[in-house]
């Protein structure tokens, strides 16, 4: 549509021109005639306006040619008479003179117009041709490029067209295989194989089939070939075109995957056999470390309600003669006994809470609860032990608001008092102890426990919620199971939270506990 429109207005454009031409020249050619030749009394009426139409013919063309014939005669029959004393017209002689000028200028114009367009169709025609003949050259140059074996052959089997990749097959140059017929190319031995396909190719069936091919050097390959029918405008087939694409890594891969499939198949085969006689096995100790563990379970329900039992009446009756000693040995003596007893208790209780947690068989109670209410009632029960080693306590969350948390509020204040019994107990005498808190994204609350005993060795910080690891006390005198963080960093995350602590040695220690908020 745009192209349509483009071409119109050219054409418009290029008979205004032609009109606007006509019109300057034969008014020239008018002012000729008049004025110099009417002075000179010439009688060759027409001399100057043959030139004008001839001019403008050449650079408009016929339309502009005839408009510019009009003009001149329109000038000589109107304008003449404003000028000279008769007018122009005064015989047929006359007439006929026009007349003559008229069909004079008209075949000049068209003669001129038909110049023109002979030109510029040979222009075309040169153009065309030099375009056809790039493009031959470059599908061709294509055609020579690609590795496939491309050709036509006609209806008497003679090649019309070969591609350089014959060359690698048959040993032969393109031009020199135009004109050989297919028999003279391939060999007997060939075409006997590929006759059956010619025959349907020339019937009007394309054709594809798999070939095994000896090349020039002596190689073997492959090739994937299609005949492909050319029909002629009556419908029967005056050729066949072939296209042959060589597929020898393509079969050579095939045959090494059928291989490797093979190798694969026996090696699924002896995995299933071996993940089967594995399962069993797995099987087998899954069950036998079910029943172990349900044994240690139940021998440890068993042993530390046995052991408790005898445990707190010997911490009783110990606690009676220390009572009522009446000389320094009996009470020493029930005071070690009884210290003694206590720390046994408590190895009994905690392993006891160690091989729930790891058994899964700890089930917890999760809840809202006071945080201030959980640490006031933590606090007191510690202050005696601080008392003893003369241990400050400064306890910034006493002025906590009254936050509630989700806890197990039992299992809470256990890892509360593990942590500021061993900020006591790790602590130096006349030493202090920080409670503080912060509330972190109003979903967590940071709690840390501050120190100011001899901090922890970077050799034993990895091992400080390591079950039955002291991290280097255990050379010391401080009583303790290595149990204690062990247990709290299990209890806590078993709580949505996190523990962990900050540490400088000959500075103290700072443990903290994270816990989300109600």
């Amino acid at each position: 549509m745009k192209k349509s429109s483009l071409e119109h207005d050219t054409i418009v454009s290029k008979h205004v021109k032609g009109f606007f031409a006509a019109l300057v020249l034969v008014s020239l050619a008018a002012g000729l005639r008049i004025w110099p030749l009417q002075m000179l009394e010439s009688e060759l009426t027409w001399l100057t306006f043959y030139p004008a139409v001839i001019a403008v013919a050449l650079y408009a063309g016929l339309y502009a040619g005839l408009q510019a014939t009009v003009f001149a005669c329109l000038t000589v029959t109107l304008l003449w008479p404003l000028f000279a004393t008769h007018p122009f017209i005064e015989n047929r002689l006359d007439f006929l003179e026009m007349a003559i000028f008229v069909i004079t200028c008209s075949l000049i114009s068209y003669l001129v117009e038909s110049a023109h367009r002979a030109q510029k169709a040979l222009k075309q025609a040169e153009s065309v041709s030099k375009a056809s003949i790039e493009r031959d050259q470059f599908t061709r140059a294509i055609i020579d490029y690609m590795p496939n074996m491309i050709g036509y052959w006609d209806r008497d089997l003679r090649c019309c067209i070969a591609n350089s990749a014959y060359s690698v097959w048959f040993g032969k140059n393109p031009e020199d295989i135009i004109g050989l017929t297919f028999r003279e190319l391939t060999g007997e031995q060939l075409f006997t194989l590929n006759e059956p396909h010619i025959l349907n190719v020339l019937d009007g069936e394309p054709q594809c089939f798999e070939r095994t091919l000896n090349k020039v050097n002596g190689s073997v390959g492959h090739i994937i070939g299609h005949y492909i029918p050319d029909f002629d405008d009556d419908g029967t087939v005056k050729g066949f075109a072939i296209h042959a694409s060589e597929v020898t890594v393509l079969k050579e891969t095939e045959v090494k995957l059928k291989l490797i499939t093979q190798e694969l198949l026996h090696h699924k085969e002896n995995l299933e056999e071996l993940v089967e006689t594995r399962t069993t096995d797995i099987k087998a100790a899954l069950d036998a470390a079910e029943k172990a563990s349900q044994a240690k379970s139940k021998f440890l329900s068993s042993m530390s309600h046995e052991l408790r039992t005898p445990l707190n009446a010997v911490v009783g009756f110990s606690e009676l003669i220390e009572m009522n000693a009446k000389d320094k040995f009996t009470k020493e003596s029930s005071q070690k006994i009884i210290s003694a007893s206590k720390h046994l208790l408590e190895l009994i209780n905690e392993t006891l809470d160690f091989s729930k947690i790891k058994s899964g068989s700890l089930e917890l109670n999760i809840d809202s609860y006071s945080l201030k209410n959980i640490l006031l009632d933590c606090v007191s029960m510690t202050k005696v032990s601080a008392a003893k080693m003369s241990i400050q306590m400064d306890n910034k969350a006493d002025s906590l608001p009254d936050v509630e948390i989700n806890v197990d509020k039992t299992r809470f204040k256990q890892v509360i008092l593990n942590l500021l019994s061993n900020a006591i107990k790790y602590n130096r005498e006349h030493g202090s102890m920080v409670i503080d808190y912060s509330i972190e994204d109003k979903k967590m609350l940071c709690l840390s426990i501050a120190d100011t005993g001899k901090g922890i060795a970077p050799d034993h910080q990895h091992e400080i919620f390591t079950s039955f690891n002291r991290a280097g006390a255990e050379c010391s005198n401080i009583s303790g199971t290595g149990l204690g963080l062990a247990i709290s960093k299990k209890l806590i995350e078993k709580m949505n939270g996190r523990i962990g602590f900050k540490t400088t040695v000959g500075e103290g220690s700072c443990f903290w506990i994270e816990v989300p908020l109600s």
